[in-house]
């Protein structure tokens, strides 16, 4: 095997753990993270709509970033 494309994080563990790898600067693919739910099931909906605005406004999603998704 002569590359494998997977998330960073994950890549960073694997190289630290695998002597001779690199993670190369070239970024493939930017991805966006989504909740799926029926479109019929509008309560659902709105409770988790409130649930993440209360996450970002109290910081609790910046912290959960800073933890386990650094800027590099």
């Amino acid at each position: 095997v002569d590359c494998v494309i997977i998330d960073n994080e994950p890549a960073k563990a694997f190289v630290a753990a695998n002597e001779g790898l690199k993670i190369l600067d070239t970024e493939y693919a930017v991805e966006d993270y989504a909740i799926a739910m029926s479109k019929d099931n509008e309560e659902l909906y709105n409770k988790v709509n409130a649930a993440l605005e209360e996450l970002i406004a109290d910081g609790t999603v910046k912290a959960i970033v800073e933890k386990y998704i650094p800027a590099e």
